[in-house]
């Protein structure tokens, strides 16, 4: 190979020449393997890739098929719609109150999502063919979150969602078996200090348990810059405007001579978080009560080893007397 070069400079030629012999070489070899592959197909040691015929060849439809198809009709498809009761799933069937058809939108929706995830609860015991139910010498605690309230507000009460949640409690399928079954049914009724927290458990419980014992629970009140900051005026003027309404008046009232004996600065009380819930939990297993619900805040219900839970929510736990918490099925399965 001639390398050609000016006269002021011109390079060492070995490494460009050997370059040029590698890039020779390996042409050849290239060559020599197509040469080698054409070989072997000519001789029949390989088979040239051949199309599938069958999926590539066109149907052939004749003129009496075309004339027959133009008058046939049209094949739909068609698909066994699922089962419903009024135009709802059926497994809304038994659960729908009388209040269901006077109820505005809002407190529809939040009927259908109750309903909804108690569903989803359902679907799950039944899959597992296995139903937690409570055991003897466990607490059966039904866990209430607080209804909805504004942001921004200084121990704030419900609004109009919220007081919708509170009444819709009744209304929940795991409510069921509290409600109607005697030997299920709560006998004490504790309530956080909150404004929101009382005015749920007065709003949702008082036509339903009226002898349960309903008691204020310190220990369950919430924590945090928000949850925890109480304006003790606000909670007992709450309880005062409830307890002036006949169908509230029995539990607002018992509620309001508890809160008025509060000692004074229980609202600065600085006991930590967990301290006051370990004490609320040692109170109840030292309780002869066996059913509780507890009116309370998100931040103490996840502490029962509840992961999911909403304003309004009833989360389901059993106590266990090693303090440890059990979550039950949806009531319908028990015993």
């Amino acid at each position: 190979v001639a390398v050609h070069c000016s006269p002021r400079y011109c390079p060492n030629p070995a490494p460009l020449r050997a370059m040029v012999s590698k890039a020779l070489l390996l042409l050849a070899a290239i060559g020599i393997a197509g040469l080698a592959d054409a070989l072997r197909l000519e001789e029949g040691g390989l088979e040239r890739p051949r199309r599938d015929k069958k999926k590539t060849q066109k149907k052939k439809t004749t003129l009496g098929e075309k004339w027959k198809n133009f008058w046939a009709e049209e094949e739909v498809e068609t698909t066994t719609p699922a089962p419903t009761w009024n135009g709802l799933p059926i497994w809304y069937k038994d659960h729908v109150p009388l209040e269901y058809f006077n109820m505005s939108h809002m407190q529809r929706q939040d009927f259908f999502f109750r309903m909804e995830r108690w569903h989803l609860e359902t679907q799950e015991w039944e899959e597992r063919q296995k139903c937690r139910s409570p055991r003897e010498g466990e607490k059966v605690v039904y866990f209430i979150q607080h209804g909805d309230v504004p942001t921004k507000q200084d121990d704030a009460p419900l609004w109009d969602l919220g007081i919708l949640q509170s009444q819709n409690v009744k209304y929940d399928p795991m409510m069921q078996k509290a409600i109607l079954d005697p030997k299920h049914r709560p006998q004490v009724v504790m309530v956080g200090p909150a404004r929101k927290t009382l005015q749920t458990a007065v709003v949702g419980f008082s036509d339903i348990f009226p002898e349960a014992s309903w008691e204020l629970e310190t220990d369950i009140r919430g924590f945090g810059f928000v949850e925890g900051n109480l304006v003790p005026a606000l909670g007992s003027s709450a309880l005062f405007n409830m307890s002036s309404t006949p169908e509230f008046s029995k539990s607002a009232t018992m509620l309001l001579s508890q809160y008025r004996d509060l000692p004074q600065n229980w609202d600065k009380d600085s006991k930590p978080h967990k301290d006051r819930w370990f004490d609320f939990t040692d109170n109840l297993l030292h309780r002869p009560e066996e059913r509780f619900i507890v009116v309370t805040h998100a931040g103490m219900i996840k502490q029962a080893n509840a992961t999911k839970t909403h304003p309004g929510s009833i989360n389901i736990r059993a106590l266990l007397p090693d303090r440890s918490w059990r979550k039950l099925s949806p009531p319908q399965c028990w015993p």
